[in-house]
């Protein structure tokens, strides 16, 4: 375990298996148990990055407050969204599953355009609202439900717009 943490293999940049193996004269597989008991993996790995920011803790600080204690009579939504999102469509249906044959389909599909997915939650009642929106489509292929516009309920503070992919509020 020693070896996996604290070094790394002359010709590699991680650990497999068997060269672990081959470097401790150990088999394979107890080099996997081994990994699997103490959750070792060295062929994954994840990155972050800090922000540079001299204000970021103030404005982290600012955010959560804002979710925790919102100023009275304040709509406060938290929003994310997927952009890009590809709308595809196979050229042929696909062929299901049946007995002795896998599920078949084409390899090749048709474009529709890209769409952006939108999510807000509303942190004080819980409710999400969600909405999708067409970004580049070609003119007669794009389904309807990409142009679905944002779904803003009746009790939204008002005045409220949707600037491009910016909801915006005035007060």
């Amino acid at each position: 375990m020693a070896r996996t943490l604290e070094s790394q293999p002359e010709a590699a940049t991680h650990w497999s298996t068997r060269d672990m193996a081959k470097a401790c004269g150990l088999s394979q597989s107890s080099i996997s148990r081994i990994w699997r008991a103490f959750s070792l993996a060295p062929h994954r790995a994840e990155s972050f990055k800090l922000s540079r920011d001299p204000l970021f803790i103030q404005k982290v600080r600012d955010i959560v407050g804002l979710y925790l204690d919102p100023p009275d009579r304040a709509l406060v939504l938290c929003v994310d969204e997927k952009s890009q999102i590809q709308a595809l469509d196979r050229t042929a249906p696909q062929l299901s599953l049946r007995p002795g044959q896998i599920e078949r389909r084409t390899h090749d599909d048709v474009r529709h355009g890209t769409t952006s997915l939108f999510a807000a939650l509303d942190t004080k009642s819980g409710e999400l609202i969600v909405g999708v929106r067409a970004s580049t489509f070609f003119p007669g292929k794009c389904p309807g439900d990409l142009l679905e516009a944002w779904i803003i309920p009746a009790s939204t503070p008002q005045p409220y717009a949707v600037d491009g992919t910016a909801p915006k509020f005035s007060s």
